[in-house]
């Protein structure tokens, strides 16, 4: 007769099987259960149910159903702070030239038309010509 450890030590040391089966990672988009007809309180046929799994794949079948882009509302948000910003030093540059209210409005016209990719060199040129003043504590 054997101890329950050496039993334990005889069921451990068995191989164990090369692998479980591959699971399916197929994303869900949906699991439903229909009762069958007829299905009441009074009901008393077996509990069989029409179930139904579905699936969706995780990119567009055809480019014809792709879904829009997602907006980047950092970049739009980015892209105000910048025309922001070299507004505030367009007008800088008017003050210091002592500018008309016309004159103010052709820079702001001229900022407003500089092309996107330009902005960011323009708005470093006005800083270094015409600094912001320093900011009171």
């Amino acid at each position: 007769m054997s101890t329950w450890t050496q039993r334990a030590r005889a069921h451990f040391s068995q191989k164990r099987p090369n692998s479980t089966d591959k699971t399916d990672e197929t994303p869900l988009s949906s699991v439903s259960s229909v009762p069958p007809e007829g299905f009441c309180e009074k009901y008393t046929a077996p509990q069989q149910h029409l179930s139904s799994v579905s699936s969706v794949p995780p990119r567009p079948v055809c480019e014809k159903h792709a879904l829009p882009p997602i907006p980047d509302w950092r970049a739009e948000r980015d892209a105000a702070r910048l025309t922001e910003q070299l507004l505030a030093a367009a007008m800088r540059a008017a003050d210091h030239h002592g500018d008309d209210a016309a004159a103010r409005e052709q820079w702001k016209q001229d900022v407003l038309h500089t092309p996107p990719e330009l902005r960011p060199d323009l708005l470093a040129h006005l800083n270094k010509q015409y600094p912001p003043a320093p900011k009171r504590r």
